[in-house]
């Protein structure tokens, strides 16, 4: 809090965190166009601090819905080669097949035209073919299929609260087949975030994760994103709140 003399006072000792899919809300995604998938609001009263050149862990699932007549086999081919979202494969442990959860697909069967959705179990995966084998119910009539996609951009970025045009503060910018494709549990191949040690997020300021992509990303939690970003909060009192943000922008300037 040094560099933060006579800006902000603060209340309490800072807490290390790591914010995940949970601490974001919904965005706004356009297909093609870099656009707000989920954002972070700071509160009142508190200074939240990322954790700059460490690693942190992104996979985020593209969806694939459509129709599909009842018939009477219990299993469905998906072919996701034609959704142009080009099926990716992380380094992340895959269980045995056949299984429910899987880290790169997640699949959900409907009977009612999607008004309710089952979880259901994955048979076979083939990424080179970009197809998915599932289990369905003879009276399947819509097929819903999130999967890890390589087609795309993702950006971290950060806003000034009340209007300010700050979006283009970027701390991230990779493709997502980077970011999907590398062991994100090795320090040396993983991504990390900014070029500083960290970066302050005064209160009212938002952090976004942006997308642009061809395919759907939809943020849910039945999608299964998966985030986890080193910070700590801190509640802080403040003094000069222009300082503050001044501050803070500087900062972030500076980190990408």
């Amino acid at each position: 809090m040094n560099y933060l003399m006579n800006i902000a006072v603060a209340l309490a000792a800072s807490r290390s965190t790591a914010f995940t899919e949970a601490d974001f809300k919904l965005g706004r995604q356009e297909i093609n166009i870099l656009s707000p998938l989920a954002y972070l609001e700071v509160p009142k009263g508190h200074l939240y601090g990322l954790k700059g050149q460490t690693p942190f862990t992104m996979y985020l699932m593209a969806k694939y819905e459509a129709a599909h007549t009842p018939d009477a086999p219990l299993t469905l081919t998906v072919d996701l080669s034609n959704t142009g979202g080009a099926f990716s494969k992380s380094t992340r442990s895959a269980p045995n097949l056949p299984a429910v959860n899987h880290p790169d697909v997640r699949v959900y069967i409907s009977s009612d035209a999607g008004a309710n959705w089952t979880q259901t179990t994955i048979n076979a995966v083939d990424y080179d073919a970009e197809t998915v084998t599932f289990v369905k119910q003879a009276n399947t009539n819509r097929v819903k299929v999130y999967y890890l996609t390589s087609k795309g951009q993702v950006t971290i970025s950060a806003q000034r609260p009340a209007g300010s045009d700050a979006i283009g503060l970027k701390i991230f910018d990779a493709p997502l087949r980077k970011l999907h494709e590398v062991d994100q549990t090795n320090i040396r191949s993983a991504v990390v975030l900014g070029s500083r040690d960290v970066f302050i997020l005064p209160e009212d300021w938002r952090l976004f994760i942006n997308v642009k992509s061809p395919v759907p990303i939809e943020w849910s939690a039945e999608a299964g994103h998966e985030i986890s970003l080193n910070a700590w909060t801190q509640p802080i009192k403040v003094v000069d709140a222009q300082a503050l943000n001044a501050k803070a922008e500087e900062m972030l300037r500076g980190g990408f």
